[in-house]
């Protein structure tokens, strides 16, 4: 860069991460598979228990190699079926493994759809275990209104001008 950039001439490399991050790795097959379509649609379902609305951000892996990032017009909602693993009765995922495509994933990778999405499942599996332990037995609406109770924004966002 110094080389070929004007302006970078006296430009150096003051400190770097200490170790790669990376951005995409294994993850669940859940009930239902939120989807990248789903994500910049600001779908909301039946069964949200988190909402995100971060951008779409795929790096170097589409468009020639230039990857993909643009913002959403509104938020999307987080199904709890993404969470629940499938062929299981008692295990619920947390985090960027819950089951998504590689265009949602790129979005709710985030921090704070990771801390939503982490919050619901520990309600979920206290409420899973006051019964028989089975996941997919979870009242959806007990849980909602648990995590609308610690502040938890699951409404879509309002229209434009409301």
């Amino acid at each position: 860069v110094r080389q070929h950039v004007p302006g970078f001439e006296n430009a150096y490399i003051s400190e770097t991460a200490s170790a790669l991050g990376v951005r995409e790795s294994r993850r669940l097959r859940g009930v239902h598979t939120l989807t990248g379509e789903e994500a910049c649609a600001g779908m909301d379902f039946p069964d949200t228990i988190a909402r995100a609305s971060c951008p779409v951000d795929i790096h170097g892996s589409q468009e020639g190699g230039k990857g993909t990032y643009h913002g959403l017009r509104q938020s999307y909602g987080i199904p709890y079926r993404c969470l629940i693993a499938e062929g299981f009765r008692n295990l619920l995922v947390a985090g960027r493994p819950i089951s998504s495509d590689h265009a949602a994933h790129s979005s709710l990778r985030r921090m704070a759809p990771g801390f939503a999405i982490g919050e619901a499942a520990g309600i979920a599996a206290a409420l899973a275990a006051r019964d028989d332990g089975d996941v997919h037995a979870v009242s959806v609406p007990a849980l909602q209104q648990a995590l609308r109770n610690h502040g938890a924004i699951l409404d879509p966002d309002p229209p434009a001008g409301a």
